[in-house]
C-alpha cells in the first residue's frame, strides 16, 4: 500500500473524509472532528509508520525471516 493510499484510508476510516485531496469547497475541505477521532487517526498513522519501519510492539526492530 502506498503512502497516499494509507493516508486516504486513515482519513476516510477515522475522520470521515472521502479523500484527503483539496477540493476547494469549504463544505468538503473543512469539518468539525471529535478529538477521539483525531487521536485514532494519529495512532493509526503512528502504527503504520512503525510497521513500515519493521519495528515490533516491543520496540525492537524485527528481522526478516529468510526462507
Amino acid at each position: 500500500m502506498s503512502i497516499d493510499e494509507s493516508i486516504e484510508l486513515i482519513a476516510n476510516k477515522h475522520l470521515g473524509f472521502a479523500t484527503p485531496a483539496v477540493r476547494n469547497q469549504d463544505c468538503l475541505d473543512f469539518r468539525e472532528c471529535a478529538v477521539w477521532r483525531i487521536k485514532a487517526a494519529l495512532l493509526a498513522a503512528y502504527k503504520l509508520g512503525r510497521q513500515s519501519a519493521g519495528i515490533t510492539a516491543s520496540g525492537c526492530e524485527s528481522t526478516p525471516v529468510l526462507d
